[in-house]
């Protein structure tokens, strides 16, 4: 299944998307390690290029980047290697909300 979580601050969310896994602890679903995948959007411009529909995005930078550029970023900068596609379908929303404790040690 899939899940919205909301979290406290940016810098809360940019440290999970580069994290790609979060560990929820006392959570009342028995699955409490999840992985966390930015919410994309269609039809984005390559951050870039700026000509080319974005197909790749990258957990290190939060940019998005056509095929080419994707391609192009993976050799120049060996930390852009996770660049991962989109995700295709948006996810079903659940209201699903961190505890301010887990979002506080987020942002550390």
């Amino acid at each position: 299944g899939a899940a919205r979580a909301v979290f406290a601050s940016y810098s809360s969310y940019v440290k999970a998307i580069r994290s790609r896994y979060l560990h929820i602890p006392n959570v009342e679903f028995n699955k409490r390690t999840v992985e966390i995948k930015p919410y994309t959007m269609d039809e984005i411009l390559c951050d870039e290029c700026l000509k080319a529909v974005a197909n790749h995005f990258c957990r290190v930078c939060m940019q998005y980047y056509c095929e080419a550029c994707s391609i192009r970023m993976d050799h120049m900068i060996s930390s852009h290697l996770d660049v991962t596609p989109p995700t295709a379908k948006s996810p079903i929303e659940h209201d699903f909300r961190l505890p301010n404790s887990l979002l506080e040690h987020l942002a550390e």
